[in-house]
């Protein structure tokens, strides 16, 4: 992976093992439905590799050389320690907790049914802040390229919590999985856009011109992944069972009797 694309997702791949989770639902949402058990067990082994993914970002985000090593303030210099890297962890903790309520609703445990949906509303709506009031300082096109992911992360924060009170609500899920795939898609872009892999600086932060392309850029990712939704949705419809000849006789022979 380039390195430019790694810095652009520094602090953000917490919503990474999330899109796996979510992307995991969308497939099994996908008609004909699997079965429920072998569903609930591929969900239940992603999710918990997910949540140890993410335990590892929050002690990455600590406790690596140079890092704050929890330490918030520094009274004696009166500053700071590593700000940056808190609002990181946070992003972690929340999506850390929806993924221990994806754990333990496949459990025996009785829970409150949407719990799972709720938390990860929260964990959406915990990011969806911290990058829309982020301080960029004097970086215009930084600021527009992460409040354009706000939207993609607004409105699946959303739909999670939409899906609190409509469970199994298939256009709902295939909604939020559409705008996790505009989500990682354009955590790419920002990448290309912030850190080119050929090297050199990026675009320039005050032309026009390029915030105006972007925006409608955003919305080529978009499309793009409707289509990349739309295909194995065609691939698995056009694979439902038929209905046997016999079945379509004896319901016309019915219907006539009945005449």
């Amino acid at each position: 992976m380039p390195v430019g694309i790694l810095k652009a997702r520094r602090g953000h791949n917490s919503t990474l093992p999330t899109c796996n989770s979510q992307l995991w639902i969308f497939r099994d949402r996908l008609p004909p439905m699997a079965e429920t058990e072998h569903r609930h067990c591929g969900l239940g082994k992603t999710t918990q590799l997910n949540n140890c993914l993410t335990l590892n970002r929050i002690l990455a985000e600590q406790l690596v050389p140079g890092g704050p090593h929890l330490s918030l303030y520094d009274s004696k210099a009166q500053d700071w320690v590593q700000l940056m890297s808190w609002p990181h962890m946070t992003m972690y903790l929340f999506y850390g907790f929806s993924g221990v309520a994806d754990v333990l609703v496949h459990t025996s445990l009785k829970l409150p049914v949407g719990l799972d949906r709720l938390l990860l509303a929260l964990a959406l709506f915990a990011e969806g802040f911290l990058f829309h009031f982020h301080d960029y300082k004097d970086a215009a096109l930084t600021e527009h390229l992460y409040h354009l992911m706000s939207i993609a992360v607004f409105g699946a924060a959303l739909c999670a919590s939409l899906e609190v009170f409509q469970r199994d609500h298939t256009l709902l899920e295939l909604f939020r999985a559409s705008l996790f795939i505009l989500q990682g898609s354009w955590f790419w872009q920002i990448g290309f856009v912030l850190y080119p892999p050929w090297g050199g600086p990026g675009w320039k932060q005050e032309e026009h011109g390029n915030k105006n392309f972007l925006t409608m850029c955003f919305f080529w990712h978009y499309a793009i992944g409707l289509l990349v939704m739309a295909d194995p949705w065609t691939v698995k419809s056009s694979q439902r069972p038929k209905e046997p000849e016999f079945v379509h006789r004896q319901l016309s022979g019915s219907h006539g009797q009945h005449d």
